[in-house]
């Protein structure tokens, strides 16, 4: 049985095994079912999905976010109308907020393509062509205390990285404290 993932695109990957130069296995997903299908995920492997879609197999990453702070996270940012569409996800030692980007004139065009279609199947096909944005991270700072420090990106020319904002915290304070900004003036002027 060969192994499929469905991204949230609704496109169905399957598991490839191939040999590099030097004869050792390689793992990878691709969209066609041709070719040589894996039955299994290698040991110490897992298959991600990134914010763009794309899926990878890659090594299992050390968590050293617990479930629960990242349950934290998620329950907030469904408190926040503007982040509708949004995920957060666990990362070594930083949770990610992802936020989609929708596009208005792709909107448009697949409503003037499917005008009969029904409000849920609109939305499902414009949900295929969502790109997701990275806002926040949560960098876990001290792992005996629990605390996190908030970062966001910085947009100006010159720096155009990551850059922390605020005081540590527990993660539902911060949470709570900076999520409201997703898609807000007021993101910008987090400092």
């Amino acid at each position: 049985m060969s192994i499929t993932y469905v991204n949230r695109q609704k496109k169905t990957y399957y598991l490839h095994v191939g040999l590099t130069k030097k004869g050792n296995p390689k793992y990878y997903l691709a969209l066609t079912s041709d070719g040589n299908l894996a039955d299994r995920i290698p040991e110490g492997f897992e298959i991600h999905e990134k914010a763009s879609g794309q899926v990878v197999v890659r090594r299992i990453r050390p968590q050293l976010i617990t479930e629960e702070e990242l349950k934290a996270v998620e329950r907030e940012l469904a408190q926040v109308k503007e982040a509708r569409k949004s995920y957060a996800e666990r990362d070594g030692e930083f949770i990610a907020v992802y936020v989609a980007r929708r596009s208005v004139m792709l909107e448009e065009t697949i409503r003037r393509m499917t005008p009969l279609a029904a409000q849920t199947e609109l939305e499902e096909s414009i949900d295929q062509f969502l790109n997701y944005d990275e806002v926040f991270r949560f960098v876990l700072t001290n792992s005996e205390k629990r605390l996190f420090q908030t970062q966001r990106f910085c947009y100006l020319g010159s720096i155009d990285d990551w850059i922390f904002i605020g005081e540590e915290a527990p993660i539902q304070k911060l949470a709570h404290q900076y999520l409201p900004h997703i898609n807000q003036d007021s993101y910008y002027e987090l400092m």
